[in-house]
């Protein structure tokens, strides 16, 4: 027997009293003793060689712990997606992410360099103090422009902006047969997450050699094993903690450099380490969604019976294509709830200097 359909039936949710009276618990509500704030220097330019950071005046603001660029963590790159062209082999392969930028700058809102404080206040005043010696590089920010011939690279040894295409069936004509067909140009813009809680981490030392770090993620357990893997200490010792996480949307399925250098800072200090992004911080440095162009040809009979689609997929990754399966999963889902016999697809993930 079918159980019954849920269609008017009044669906009771029983996490709601507690944030309607204001209950909610963020990872900012949660009290840490001792913790520092941690504060991201960011680029403002989109494609820029470093040349170099000074992070001399800020060392020496009160109530700073520590200052740190890239070469004092000596932390391993983050890895594209798996799918990626040029993903297999050695570190040198293109699209790897340093959790803090070293030589190039990709996209306006990259982290550059880490000020850890006493208080919020005081990791603000000395990251207003480093300087970056950037000089500018060619850049390209509209995903078409980007594989037009000549575009900017961002990485000239990969020797194109394209990190995955793919096709299905595009050598068949889905079209065949049609009365009519209608061609268009659609652009499913970029956009924003905007989650009530910004990006957040806190990271706390254990005295039997583990950690635990509570965290604004809907991925705990991906969070847990990277940090677990960075930190060098078994799983078991790193407890990672989601408490209310204010909307995510899925930009906060990822495991972001900012979290591996907070815990890294935690560790080379031997203390709690929290960071919050600011709302501002959080339009350049929380991974922005869509921001695909369809080229597509659907063919119909004259009774508006459906015979075939041809799509094309432009996808734009961003600086580095953490998520080059997504435009795959458009390829997937290109009949909606239509019935489609015949669809013929092919499609890029191409890098841009965008977040």
């Amino acid at each position: 027997m079918l159980p019954p359909s849920s269609f008017g039936i009044r669906a009771l949710r029983t996490e709601d009293p507690r944030f309607l009276k204001g209950e909610g618990r963020y990872l900012e509500d949660l009290p840490i003793e001792g913790a520092l704030r941690a504060v991201f220097v960011r680029c403002m330019m989109p494609h820029a060689k470093v040349l170099g950071v000074d992070l001399s005046k800020a060392i020496r603001m009160p109530g700073v712990a520590a200052v740190l660029s890239a070469g004092d963590l000596d932390l391993a790159p983050q890895l594209p997606a798996g799918n990626v062209e040029g993903a297999s082999g050695t570190l040198e392969r293109p699209f790897l992410r340093p959790v803090l930028a070293e030589d190039v700058v990709r996209f306006v809102g990259e982290p550059i360099a880490v000020v850890v404080a006493e208080n919020l206040a005081q990791a603000q005043d000395a990251a207003e103090l480093i300087l970056a010696d950037l000089e500018p590089l060619p850049h390209v920010t509209d995903v078409e422009k980007a594989v037009a011939p000549g575009a900017p690279l961002l990485w000239p040894e990969h020797g194109t902006n394209v990190a995955l295409s793919f096709e299905s069936k595009w050598g068949s004509d889905p079209l065949a047969g049609a009365d009519v067909v209608v061609r268009g140009r659609y652009v499913n813009q970029r956009l924003a997450p905007a989650p009530m809680e910004t990006n957040a981490i806190a990271v706390v030392p254990q005295s039997d050699g583990g950690y635990t770090a509570w965290v604004s993620s809907q991925i705990p357990f991906d969070v847990r094993d990277d940090l677990a893997e960075m930190l060098g200490v078994e799983r078991s010792k790193m407890r990672v903690i989601t408490p209310d996480v204010g909307g995510g949307f899925g930009a906060k399925l990822q495991v972001y450099p900012e979290y591996l250098v907070v815990a890294a800072c935690a560790r080379k200090l031997g203390k709690p380490v929290r960071w919050s992004e600011s709302r501002s911080e959080s339009m350049v440095a929380l991974t922005h969604g869509r921001a695909q162009v369809h080229r597509f040809e659907i063919g119909a009979k004259d009774d508006g019976t459906i015979v075939g689609l041809r799509v094309e997929i432009l996808a734009d990754m961003g600086a580095y294509p953490v998520g080059a399966f997504l435009p795959v999963t458009t390829q997937q889902m290109l009949s909606g709830v239509y019935s489609i016999p015949a669809i013929a697809s092919r499609g890029w993930a191409v890098v841009t200097n965008t977040l």
